[in-house]
């Protein structure tokens, strides 16, 4: 803006008398009237400096009306209150604890939270728990009993083994209990800005009125911060039924289970949307809620990139290959270091050696965790016949098995794993019935619909979440095989729809 002021009064310099000579301005005259440090050169400035303020405010405002941009403060003083929403408090997780007691012991249990009429409990850091079904003591004196955090966090997402203080217990139970099976799950943070923008801008995509579907995922989601999504299925069993399908945030969880809600969840949903004890819904509504049932998938991929490099294969010539869509596997395992694996072809070692030979670097993919871990390999010997025996340096921390998926090493590991639970993770769930053939399919299909949000097939997508997570140095990738990329309809819709997770992955060299 300084410049058009300068230039403009240039012009009209041009087109002026000198007052002392009577003759025009002269170029050089011109020239240092408008110089840097002149007094049209200052005006000019502050002028510039003023509008690019107010240009800068505008900037910025425009920025926080969208809900997707807006700062916390914008997001909490303006679209919260403008849309009637607030942030989800913090939530509390669930799980399963061993208790002792004498026999016929039992543990009093309440779904509404905190009820003082309940047997709670603390851990060793004071958070509280509380019994959510009765339990009996056995013949033995033992009791399996399902917990709920009173307490909200990811704290409440205790390991395996903590010891729950029963605060009032039963006659005849001991003073403790020990979490058992696996850790509590569930539990998560307050809300943050990202989730809460996601979800207030699913509000107004959809707008929920009059309880039509959107009016029911709000709802759902409102339940809990640990909820990630709701899927509605109108007349999913005859006309005038609704079955509400949640999926859970990932939050500290790991492995394809993540997002199948713990019990802690689903009761708060089901406490809000179930008639006759809903809130929010009338008491004539015939609502089900249930988790999605999960169907993994096994994939193969081939990614093209650096050779030995931390940016790429650990190994000049990475180990093994795959000629076509099968996976390389376990194929006999003597012990936790000694083990055969099965490939496409013999040779595939460096130079055709075979072997043993050292200096070799794999890696197994854990179907539990969803991750990868590098195996410490001693040595690799070419048995013929495309099968190689590995020998390594120490067990892996998994515990290997028949079957596992080895793939050649990479330092970047974390990163692609990270990739393929983010794809996994952006798919929802299937449909209950068979849309092309079921007379319900006018009104019972998933909402949302899978071309608009969370779609439930899998496929080459998959591609573009490794390409991000891995960035620049993969020039090439394709998706070699997948095991199921359509999730199957279940035989009754009461058994709830199925969601397709990750099931072994492996990744080789794209040549």
């Amino acid at each position: 803006m300084r410049e058009i002021i300068l230039r403009e009064q240039r012009e009209g310099l041009r087109l002026t008398v000198d007052p002392v000579t009577k003759l025009p301005f002269t170029e050089d005259t011109i020239r240092r009237a408008t110089a840097k440090g002149s007094r049209f050169y200052r005006e000019a400035e502050g002028h510039d400096l003023v509008a690019s303020g107010h240009q800068k405010r505008d900037e910025f405002f425009a920025q926080q009306v969208r809900i997707d941009r807006a700062g916390s403060a914008f997001l909490r003083s303006y679209h919260a209150q403008l849309w009637g929403e607030e942030y989800l408090p913090a939530f509390g997780a669930a799980g399963n604890v061993a208790a002792k007691g004498t026999p016929g012991t039992t543990w009093l249990g309440s779904t509404v939270v905190p009820d003082p009429f309940a047997v709670s409990g603390t851990d060793p850091a004071g958070r509280r728990y509380q019994v959510v079904v009765n339990a009996t003591a056995d013949a033995l004196g033992d009791a399996t009993i399902v917990l709920i955090a009173i307490d909200g966090g990811d704290e409440t997402n205790i390991a395996d083994g903590t010891i729950i203080k029963w605060v009032n217990p039963p006659p005849g139970s001991q003073p403790d209990a020990t979490v058992v099976l696996d850790r509590f799950r569930g539990g998560l943070d307050a809300e943050t800005d990202a989730d809460f923008a996601k979800r207030l801008g699913a509000r107004l995509r959809h707008k929920p009125a009059s309880g039509n579907w959107s009016h029911i995922r709000t709802f759902a989601r409102q339940a809990s911060v640990s909820v990630e999504d709701a899927f509605v299925y109108p007349c999913a069993f005859h006309s005038g039924t609704v079955l509400v399908i949640v999926t859970s945030k990932r939050g500290a969880d790991t492995g394809p289970l993540a997002r199948v809600p713990s019990l802690s969840i689903l009761s708060a949903v089901t406490s809000l949307l179930v008639p006759p004890g809903s809130p929010v819904l009338a008491g004539r509504a015939h609502l089900v809620v249930l988790p999605p049932q999960v169907e993994p998938s096994d994939m193969v991929v081939q990614l093209a990139q650096p050779l030995g490099s931390g940016a790429g294969w650990t190994d000049l010539v990475p180990f093994p290959q795959v000629d076509g869509t099968d996976a390389v596997t376990i194929t006999s395992l003597g012990d936790q270091t000694h083990f055969e694996i099965t490939a496409s072809s013999a040779g595939q070692l460096p130079q055709g050696v075979t072997g043993p030979l050292s200096d070799v670097h794999l890696m197994v993919w854990d179907p539990d965790a969803s991750a990868f871990e590098q195996l410490f390999v001693n040595t690799v010997e070419d048995l013929g016949a495309g099968v190689y025996a590995v020998v390594l340096g120490q067990a892996p921390t998994r515990t290997l098995a028949l079957g596992d998926w080895i793939s050649p090493a990479m330092a970047r590991s974390d990163a692609l794993a990270t990739g393929v639970n983010a794809y996994f993770d952006s798919l929802g769930p299937g449909e209950v019935i068979d849309l092309a053939n079921d007379e319900r399919s006018v009104r019972a299909f998933r909402n949302p619909v899978t071309s608009e949000e969370f779609p439930s097939r899998a496929g080459q997508s998959v591609l573009t979440f490794l390409g991000e997570a891995l960035g620049t140095p993969v020039s090439d990738s394709t998706l070699a095989s997948i095991s199921l990329s359509t999730p199957s309809i279940p035989s009754d819709p009461i058994l709830g729809p199925n969601l397709i997770v990750v099931g072994k992955f492996a990744v080789y060299a794209l040549s």
